[in-house]
């Protein structure tokens, strides 16, 4: 028997404001499958299962990002099967935005001489992805089958950073 639902709920609230919402449902009919994802989180979670983070580090697949990052994804993905026709496709949307900021502050003696310097700098990275899949499997008779299979993609990133310094002598 293949029929049913399947639901998988992770929701936190943490210090700072940081926040995580992930939700994982399925439906499952004999010929049929729907399955929608969806994350929301300010934790530098890229969507994806702790689990599999923790896969990614041990093999040595990760990103350094430098700041906090604000993620959203949404997917869906569904498939259907008859005798003659194998239909299915996904769409999927992500969205995050990087905030980076660093100061720094060095204090420098050289015998009488002294300086001190600071800098600040900051960034900010804004990200929205879309894609999406297809595929029709056609099968007119035994020998024959034909394959349709178009997707697209659309992504736009906003960037912008800022920096200065200052450094005095003899302070």
């Amino acid at each position: 028997m293949k029929k049913g639902w399947m639901n998988n709920f992770l929701g936190g609230m943490g210090s700072k404001s940081r926040y995580e919402i992930a939700n994982t449902m399925n439906r499952i009919r004999e010929t049929s499958q729907l399955t929608v994802i969806a994350n929301w989180n300010n934790t530098n979670n890229q969507g994806f299962s702790e689990l599999q983070q923790e896969s990614s580090n041990a093999t040595g697949n990760t990103r350094s990002r430098a700041g906090l990052t604000t993620s959203r994804s949404l997917g869906v993905n569904f498939a259907k099967d008859t005798k003659k026709i194998q239909i299915g496709g996904n769409v999927q949307y992500g969205y995050s935005d990087n905030d980076a900021r660093r100061k720094t502050s060095t204090e420098t003696f050289l015998g009488e001489q002294s300086s001190y310097g600071a800098s600040e700098n900051t960034s900010r990275r804004k990200r929205h992805d879309v894609r999406a899949d297809f595929r029709l499997e056609w099968r007119p008779d035994t020998l024959t089958t034909i394959i349709f299979r178009p997707n697209a993609s659309y992504s736009k990133t906003d960037s912008e950073s800022a920096s200065g310094s200052d450094t005095w002598n003899n302070v």
